[in-house]
């Protein structure tokens, strides 16, 4: 005989639906517009989102109620084994616990696009956190990319090793515009500078470089072509002379929209910090354990700070530099 949840008073619904695990959760609400609401009422947290593309494309997030910690939230991963059906998507649900899954939904008519649009509305989320292109390349059209992420909002496009720059040129087809792009690229070059110089040239809030190497942008002068708030840079192979031409062309209007750099460079290159003052009027700033000093920019004002640090995060050299209007 059915539980007959519907029938129970409000209160006594809320109760049953707390009891429940996650994924039955969100498979009550794909029975009804009304077992929909009950669930949405519930306003259960839904943490660190992301549309992972690879020989398939997977949502991943983290689920709990309110009260639950980031640690005890449950992960949970929606697996679309097949994009181009008419007779629609088939989900493989995965938790990373031994209960019992993966389980296998469908439902008739309903796509990929319906998938994601019913688990955010559902979580009343308003965007994804990250789009993830890793691994072996996408074997999907870009066309059909296009038309399953076209209107959402991601914060984050990362791109984890890209074999070639035809699978670079893909990826940023189908995510053109995100507000932070993260680089991974520990095994590949680029060839293609006049696209890479495309990509460096548009406003992003953050433009993060992991295990990216220099040789993508060849000199300062390229670096210097990234329109970002935040840049942080984990392998950077400049040197000396190149941090202190950085600060002498940023005083001079170089980089206006920056607000914070920070580079992780080689201790091959960098052993210590001697001439990277030369020539640059400052002020400098007490600290008793590293190089610190402040720059004004002259065209506008604008007052910075510069740290200079060796010994820290595996003895590589650390530069920061923070922007103040």
């Amino acid at each position: 005989m059915p539980f007959p949840l519907l029938s129970l008073p409000i209160n006594i619904q809320q109760l049953v639906l707390e009891q429940m695990d996650h994924v039955d959760k969100i498979s009550l609400s794909f029975c009804s517009k009304q077992t929909k609401t009950l669930v949405k009422k519930l306003n259960l947290q839904f943490k660190l989102s992301q549309l992972l593309i690879n020989e398939l494309v997977t949502l991943a997030f983290n689920i709990g109620s309110k009260t639950e910690s980031y640690h005890s939230m449950q992960r949970m991963f929606l697996d679309f084994t097949n994009l181009l059906t008419t007779t629609g998507t088939e989900v493989r649900i995965r938790v990373p616990v031994d209960n019992g899954y993966p389980q296998m939904w469908k439902i008739r008519n309903f796509g990929v696009r319906d998938w994601i649009d019913h688990i955010l509305d559902v979580f009343s989320a308003s965007q994804i956190y990250e789009c993830r292109f890793w691994g072996e390349p996408t074997p999907f059209e870009t066309e059909t990319l296009q038309n399953i992420v076209k209107g959402l909002n991601f914060e984050c496009l990362v791109t984890d090793d890209p074999l070639s720059d035809d699978d670079f040129k893909k990826i940023m087809a189908v995510v053109p515009n995100p507000s932070r792009i993260r680089l991974l690229l520990n095994t590949v070059q680029l060839n293609d500078r006049e696209f890479m110089r495309k990509v460096t040239l548009q406003n992003y809030q953050y433009f993060d470089l992991f295990d990216f190497w220099p040789a993508h942008f060849a000199s300062l002068d390229n670096f210097l072509m990234i329109n970002a708030s935040t840049i942080q840079f984990f392998r950077s192979e400049f040197r000396v002379a190149d941090i202190n031409r950085f600060m002498k062309l940023w005083t001079r209007g170089a980089m206006r929209t920056l607000k914070y750099l920070y580079l992780l460079g080689s201790p091959n290159i960098i052993t210590n910090w001697n001439g990277v003052l030369d020539g640059i009027k400052r002020v400098e700033i007490p600290h008793n354990k590293y190089k610190r000093l402040g720059i004004r920019r002259r065209t506008d004002g604008a007052f910075a700070t510069a740290t200079f640090r060796l010994g820290v995060d595996h003895e590589r050299p650390c530069f920061e530099f923070y922007v103040f209007k």
